[in-house]
């Protein structure tokens, strides 16, 4: 079995600050295969299939995708 090679490029940037003495913000945010590549995840050599189906080779990679997160931190 052959894969052809590929190139994944994953972005994350984020902030932080403090608002009071004991209270900070962090905002972050991403993109996950921002060149939108096409490739395999796995590839598996005599892979059982599940139930009564046939057998996946060939698992393909997740497309571009996005997140983001919002962090709130109270310290004692």
């Amino acid at each position: 079995m052959h894969t052809d090679p590929y190139h994944i490029f994953n972005l994350k940037a984020g902030f932080r600050t403090s608002l009071y003495r004991r209270l900070s913000l962090q905002v972050s945010g991403g993109i996950n295969n921002a060149g939108n590549s096409t490739y395999a995840s796995s590839v598996l050599i005599n892979a059982t299939g599940f139930g009564n189906t046939e057998p996946r080779f060939y698992y393909p990679g997740l497309p571009r995708n996005y997140y983001a997160g919002v962090r709130l931190r109270y310290m004692l």
